[in-house]
C-alpha cells in the first residue's frame, strides 16, 4: 500500500517503502493528490472543484486539460487503480493508499486522543505552496487549523478526564505526548505542565517549560507569557515541588505573592517585542465598541420570534482567535473577536452578535468547529468565525475560517492575510472582506467575491456590496449611489468601475458624465483582475467604442467560461 504523509513531513512511498520523490518535487501533482486523498474520505471530490482549487486563472478547456494530465501523471506513478474516476467525480481508493491526516480525523472523530497524538507528527503540508492557486492554499490553512485545534482540545478534555478518575499517571502522560508536540497555545502549555506536575513529575513539566521558552526566544525572539513563568517558577519553589502544591497553583491565573518564588536578584527576562500604541488603540476602539454594543443589544432586545428566528436571519458570531507569538500580542485572541465583528457588522450583508457576548460563551478559547455551531445556536447566530493569529518577527498571519451553524462539517469560506504587525486593521479590514463576500448570493456571486480580492478598502468593498444588492433587486439610483461610494473611497477599484459603466448604459449617474471615463477607469486598473475579469471589462470597452471585434471578445468569453 502506498504511504501518504502529510503530517510534519511531505513525503510519498510506495509499497516497497520507495521515496516517490519526483511526484512530490512537482507542487500541482502533489497538492491533487493531497486533496483527493483527504477529502475523498468524506465523500466523492468533483472535477470541477479541483479545476477551481489548482487552476483558478485557466479558462476551462484549459484547465480540464491540465487536470487530465495530471491525473495521468499520478496514475503512472501510483497505479491504475489508486484514482478512480466515477463520471465528475474522483475519489482515492482507501486500499491502495494510507494517508496519515485521514487517520488523524478518524481518531478526532471517535474522540481516541492517544491514537490522535500517535498519528499528530506536526503541521499539516508543511512547505507546500501551489503558485495561483489561493483557494487551495486557504484550504491548507482552514485543514492545518482544524487538526491543531481540536486535537490540543481533545488532549486537553482526555488529560482532564484522567485527573478526575484519580490516573494522574495516565494524565501526565498525555499531558507529555501533546506539550511534545510543542502546542502554540500558551494555555495549552500551562494545562499541560500543571498535570505532569501533578503527577509528582515536576521536573518533566519544568523540562517542557524550558523546551517551549527555548523555542519562543530562538524562533520568535520573544519570552513566555507572565502567567508561565510564574507556573514555573512556583513549580521550582521547594515547597510546591509536591502534586498537592502544584495543584494550589490555578491555570491560567497567575499564582499569589507568596506562592511564587521571588526572582533571582539582578536577572532579566528576554526582552518582548511589544506595540503599546497598537494594543492601546484596539483596547480604546474595545471601549467604543463595547457601549456601542450595549445600545445596540437594547434596540435589539425587542426582536420578534427567539433564537430561531434570529438565527434564520443572516446573523454570525466571531469567537476568539487562537495566538501564536507574543505575550504583546496576546490580548488578539479576544481582540480579534471585536475588530472582525465590528468590521463585518453594518452592511446588508451580515449583522454580528455582540463580540462580547461570542467571547464569554466560549471562555474566551477557540471552540473546535463542533462546539462552536453549539455556541452559535445558543447564542442566535447562523455563522460563527474560527481563526487563528501567528506572530513572527514583526509580521502578522490571520487564518479565518466561516461556518455554518445548520452544517459544522465543513466551513463555508476561509481566508489568510499575511503583513506587517503594524498594519494589523488594514489586514483585518481584508480578512473580513474575503469572508463577507462568500455570503453573496446571486449569480454575479464569483465576480463579488472577486472584489474582495481586488480592493484593499474595507468601507469600498461594503459600499460595493450595497450596489450588488440593490442592482440584483432593480434599484438602479441606490445600486449606482453605492458604486460611485466605492470609487469615492478606493479609485482603483476596477470592478466598481466596472459595473457603474454597465449601470451608465441606462441610468443617467450624478457625477458620471456620458463618456467612455468609467469603463476607460477600469481598464485603467484592470491588471488588479483575473484573466476573465480583464476580458470581461476589455470587452465592454470595446462595446462601448462600437467597435466590431467586440462579438469576438465575448464569444471567446462565452466559450471558456459558459
Amino acid at each position: 500500500m502506498l504511504q501518504l504523509t502529510t503530517l510534519g513531513a511531505l513525503d510519498l512511498r510506495d509499497a516497497d517503502g520507495r521515496a516517490l520523490r519526483d511526484l512530490v518535487a512537482q507542487p500541482k501533482r502533489i497538492a491533487l493528490l493531497v486533496h483527493l486523498a483527504v477529502e475523498s474520505a468524506r465523500g466523492p471530490v468533483t472535477r470541477d472543484r479541483l479545476l477551481a482549487l489548482l487552476w483558478p486563472e485557466s479558462d476551462e478547456s484549459r484547465a480540464r486539460n491540465a487536470l487530465s494530465q495530471t491525473l495521468y501523471h499520478l496514475r503512472q506513478a501510483l497505479g491504475a487503480d489508486a484514482i478512480v474516476g466515477q463520471g465528475a467525480t474522483l475519489t482515492v481508493a482507501p486500499a491502495a493508499l494510507h494517508c496519515d491526516a485521514v487517520a488523524l480525523e478518524t481518531a478526532l472523530a471517535a474522540g481516541d486522543a492517544g491514537a490522535a497524538l500517535d498519528h499528530y507528527a506536526g503541521p499539516f503540508c508543511p512547505g507546500l505552496i501551489v503558485a495561483g492557486a489561493t483557494a487551495f492554499d486557504e484550504w491548507v490553512s482552514t485543514t492545518r487549523l482544524s487538526q491543531r485545534t481540536r486535537l490540543f482540545a481533545l488532549a486537553r478534555q482526555a488529560v482532564g478526564g484522567a485527573a478526575a478518575a484519580g490516573d494522574v499517571h495516565g494524565a501526565a502522560s498525555l499531558a507529555h505526548r501533546a506539550l511534545a508536540l510543542m502546542p502554540d497555545d500558551e494555555r495549552d502549555v500551562r494545562f499541560h505542565m500543571e498535570a505532569i506536575g501533578r503527577a509528582g513529575d515536576v521536573p518533566g513539566a519544568l523540562k517542557r517549560y524550558a523546551e517551549y521558552a527555548r523555542r519562543l526566544a530562538t524562533e520568535l525572539e520573544l519570552a513566555p507569557d507572565p502567567e508561565t513563568v510564574a507556573l514555573a517558577e512556583a513549580m521550582r519553589a521547594p515547597r510546591v515541588a509536591t502534586p498537592a502544591a502544584v495543584r494550589a497553583v490555578p491555570v491560567g491565573d497567575a499564582p499569589s505573592a507568596d506562592a511564587v518564588a521571588p526572582p533571582t536578584p539582578g536577572a532579566r527576562r528576554p526582552a518582548v517585542r511589544r506595540s503599546p500604541s497598537l494594543r492601546a488603540a484596539v483596547l480604546a476602539a474595545g471601549v467604543v465598541v463595547g457601549l456601542a454594543w450595549t445600545i445596540a443589544a437594547t434596540a435589539r432586545a425587542g426582536f420578534a420570534g427567539g433564537p430561531d428566528a434570529l438565527r434564520a436571519s443572516r446573523t454570525v458570531a466571531v469567537f476568539p482567535f487562537t495566538v501564536r507569538g507574543s505575550a504583546a500580542s496576546a490580548f488578539l485572541a479576544d481582540g480579534m473577536s471585536h475588530l472582525l465583528a465590528t468590521k463585518l457588522d453594518g452592511t446588508d450583508v451580515i449583522r454580528a452578535i455582540d463580540p462580547r457576548s461570542a467571547v464569554l460563551a466560549a471562555e474566551g478559547r477557540t471552540p473546535e468547529p463542533a462546539r462552536g455551531a453549539t455556541l452559535a445556536h445558543d447564542l442566535g447566530a447562523r455563522f460563527y468565525v474560527l481563526g487563528d493569529v501567528a506572530e513572527r518577527a514583526g509580521r502578522l498571519q490571520l487564518d479565518g475560517a466561516l461556518f455554518d451553524a445548520e452544517s459544522p462539517a465543513a466551513a463555508i469560506a476561509t481566508a489568510s492575510v499575511t503583513g506587517d504587525s503594524a498594519a494589523l486593521f488594514s489586514l483585518v479590514d481584508e480578512l473580513a472582506g474575503r469572508l463577507l463576500a462568500h455570503l453573496l448570493e446571486g449569480r454575479d456571486r464569483e465576480l463579488t467575491q472577486l472584489a474582495a480580492m481586488t480592493t484593499s478598502s474595507l468601507p469600498a468593498l461594503k459600499a460595493y456590496l450595497r450596489g450588488e444588492r440593490a442592482m440584483r433587486e432593480g434599484r438602479d439610483a441606490a445600486a449606482a449611489a453605492a458604486f460611485r461610494e466605492a470609487v469615492a473611497e478606493d479609485p482603483t477599484f476596477a470592478l466598481a468601475w466596472y459595473r457603474i459603466a454597465i449601470l451608465s448604459t441606462w441610468v443617467v449617474i450624478p457625477g458620471i458624465p456620458e463618456s467612455l471615463t468609467p469603463i476607460s477607469r477600469a481598464e485603467a486598473h484592470a491588471d488588479r483582475l483575473t484573466p476573465l475579469g480583464r476580458d470581461l471589462v476589455h470587452a465592454f470597452l470595446l462595446y462601448r467604442q462600437g467597435d466590431f471585434a467586440v462579438r469576438e471578445a465575448y464569444r471567446r468569453i462565452v466559450l471558456g467560461s459558459p
